[in-house]
């Protein structure tokens, strides 16, 4: 019987070659965005921001982020919320965010602040059109309104809930890129003194 060994050089992140290093980078992408729990902070934002344009946001679904048909949509319903505009621009300084607020009052206002909307996710995918949006206004604080002059106010109502949806698309986005990248995964790689071979697999 013969014995033979192997020894293997063990590097440091900081002791690999350029190379090797963005081998090792890219092999551990996904250290942050394992678990379905990365998205809660993005998450948290957007229903912070719902509450304050007077949505009310049930669940958030979300697929992403480098396929056709990716997105985010949400169930909830949505009412007239006082002071939107003023609490979305002191919390988010967020010109998207305080365009749909503005709009939102303006439309509003017609209906006598009235006007209510319920959404509910439909189909396969999780994007801005993958949802039934139902608008409605009460008929008797308003009084009736035709069919016909109602219609545009209702379809501009779900184009500017569709809006906040690709904007809470936005938020996953940018929380998902910021864990995947390369600053975030060299500080995890480093903290945890990690080791390599020469090529940058992780040991």
């Amino acid at each position: 019987m013969r014995q033979h060994t192997v020894t293997t050089t063990v590097y440091s992140f900081d002791e690999l070659s350029d190379e090797a290093k963005q081998n090792a980078l890219d092999n551990n992408r996904g250290w942050n965005t394992e678990h379905l729990d990365w998205a809660d902070s993005a998450i948290d934002r957007v229903e912070i921001a719902g509450s304050m344009l007077g949505i009310n946001v049930d669940r958030v679904l979300y697929t992403g982020f480098c396929s056709q048909g990716d997105g985010a949509c949400f169930e909830g319903d949505y009412s007239y919320k006082k002071g939107a505009v003023k609490a979305i621009s002191e919390e988010f300084n967020n010109e998207e965010l305080t365009s749909i607020a503005e709009r939102l009052q303006a439309l509003q206002k017609d209906y006598f602040y009235t006007v209510t909307a319920s959404v509910k996710h439909s189909g396969s995918y999780c994007h801005e059109n993958s949802n039934i949006i139902s608008v409605k206004y009460d008929e008797d604080v308003c009084g009736y309104r035709p069919d016909w002059s109602f219609y545009e106010r209702e379809e501009r109502i779900t184009c500017l809930l569709r809006e906040f949806m690709q904007w809470s698309y936005s938020e996953l986005q940018s929380e998902y890129e910021y864990l995947t990248s390369d600053t975030v995964i060299q500080e995890i790689l480093e903290s945890n003194k990690m080791e390599f071979t020469e090529d940058g697999d992780l040991l």
